[in-house]
């Protein structure tokens, strides 16, 4: 289980997170430190509990946040399974772990295994763009890659969205 939350301070030169609401950079940030999101970036939808993290924020406050976090690319979110991707962490916060160039083997397979645990299709054909544009992975990282069967095949040659930016 993750202890802390990583932010970079390149998020404050990405014109597209200053052009945020604040409400919506909150919960970004929220979002970013739960203890219950996986290294995969997923984690379940909760606007009640994130309601109950601030004393004047309601639950159309998070909801309103989560459309524009929807809306900019930031997360993705399949209310079908209630599950919330933070589209980026992956790239960010996995696979920049470790010696500069290198990803940390053991980090990768975390991830790869919390991938194996997602519902939702669309979530997981996202983070298959999101490890592809990650790539290349450790060496040590086969086993976890062939239990994540979506990873079999690299992806079409167009993302469903591009990001808004590198810090996005």
């Amino acid at each position: 289980m993750r202890d802390h939350a990583e932010i970079y301070i390149d998020i404050w030169d990405d014109p597209d997170f200053i052009e945020l609401s604040p409400g919506a950079q909150r919960l970004y940030f929220l979002l970013l430190s739960q203890r219950r999101l996986e290294y995969s970036g997923v984690l379940s939808l909760r606007p009640t509990m994130w309601t109950a993290m601030s004393s004047d924020t309601t639950e159309d406050d998070i909801w309103d946040a989560l459309g524009e976090l929807i809306e900019t690319d930031y997360i993705v979110l399949d209310e079908h399974t209630q599950e919330v991707l933070i589209r980026s962490f992956f790239r960010r916060d996995v696979a920049r772990v470790g010696k500069p160039g290198k990803m940390n083997a053991n980090l990768v397979r975390s991830a790869l295994e919390a991938c194996n645990r997602v519902d939702s299709m669309v979530i997981r054909a996202v983070l298959v763009r999101e490890i592809y544009r990650s790539a290349p992975l450790p060496f040590g990282t086969d086993e976890s890659l062939r239990r994540f069967p979506d990873l079999s095949d690299p992806p079409s040659e167009q993302p469903p969205f591009e990001a808004p930016c590198e810090g996005g």
